[in-house]
């Protein structure tokens, strides 16, 4: 690519923006059906141990604690 076009690797870091974002629009994509598949378990059975001891993956932990953190620090 001529250099006129590229703006000094303005395009190549756009690029790696968007690949970022693909990236994480995936992973939040598959952590929402996990959480879908989660909620629709606990309507299908009564509150027992079993849901109460359900471990919730690392990620979606960390996911929701960040988001608290957020939504406290935008108040």
């Amino acid at each position: 690519m001529p250099a006129a076009l590229d703006h000094d690797g303005q395009i190549d870091d756009i690029y790696l923006k968007l690949r970022e974002i693909g990236s994480q629009v995936h992973k939040v994509i598959s952590l929402a059906l996990e959480i879908d598949r989660m909620i629709e378990e606990t309507q299908k059975t009564s509150f027992t141990d079993r849901i109460t001891c359900t471990r919730v993956p690392q990620v979606i932990h960390d996911l929701l604690h960040d988001n608290s953190r957020q939504s406290s620090l935008l108040r």
